[in-house]
């Protein structure tokens, strides 16, 4: 079975906390933002640095414990 590419991913599991909509364009953001490639070229070498940039505007939106809870899952289910 094929799995899905890492920022589709990433993006169903941020969907919880942000919403379909925010999650997928945070992402999309983001990759280009620090990475300078498009989410569909996301590899799961790259979620590191996608994950740090992701800490800040989580930790406003949700806050400092909730991020770090969401930021593990994240570590942890995408593969």
């Amino acid at each position: 079975m094929e799995s899905k590419p890492v920022a589709e991913q990433v993006a169903d599991h941020l969907m919880t906390w942000l919403g379909k909509h925010n999650a997928k364009n945070a992402v999309k953001m983001f990759s280009m933002r620090v990475l300078n490639r498009p989410a569909e070229e996301l590899s799961i070498e790259d979620l590191p640095d996608l994950i740090n940039a992701l800490r800040p505007m989580l930790r406003t939106l949700i806050g400092e414990e909730s991020t770090e809870v969401v930021l593990e899952g994240v570590k942890e289910k995408v593969k």
